[in-house]
């Protein structure tokens, strides 16, 4: 049998459920990572050339005294010495700096005989005028006996 009847369709209550909103949490973007630069390439260096058109810090008037100058001797913190190291030091014979500034001792030496041979210079001794003036050439120093 079937039933004519129409059932009347009640409205259905929804409950209404409220939305529940997070918190947007706040994360810092994740930097993009830089290359590291590129390695320079590294040049060997050169020892420096003694010509005279090197530059040299030696002040202006500056006098070396030949006559004073004496290896391992009992003249301490000489300004002729002072002068001499420096300027084998600028020219690359930096054995010159193992020595006290001013003392005229081993290191010292050494970086005089090498700029003696390098510049095949024909001399008595490492502390003669000859090598003091071949050293001193590009300078304003005075080399006086």
């Amino acid at each position: 049998m079937i039933d004519n009847h129409e059932t009347e369709a009640t409205p259905a209550t929804v409950e209404a459920t409220p939305l529940v909103q997070e918190q947007a949490q706040t994360v810092p973007p994740t930097p993009t990572p830089t290359p590291a630069p590129a390695a320079k390439e590294v040049k060997e260096v050169k020892e420096v050339k003694e010509a005279p058109g090197i530059s040299s810090s030696i002040p202006t008037g500056a006098t070396v005294h030949v006559g004073k100058l004496e290896i391992n001797g009992n003249s301490k913190n000489s300004a002729s010495v002072r002068l001499i190291q420096q300027r084998l030091i600028e020219l690359g014979h930096l054995s010159a700096g193992a020595d006290l500034p001013g003392w005229l001792s081993n290191g010292t030496a050494e970086a005089l005989a090498e700029f003696q041979a390098k510049g095949k210079i024909k001399a008595d001794s490492v502390i003669s005028k000859t090598i003091i003036v071949a050293l001193m050439k590009g300078t304003s120093a005075i080399v006086t006996q």
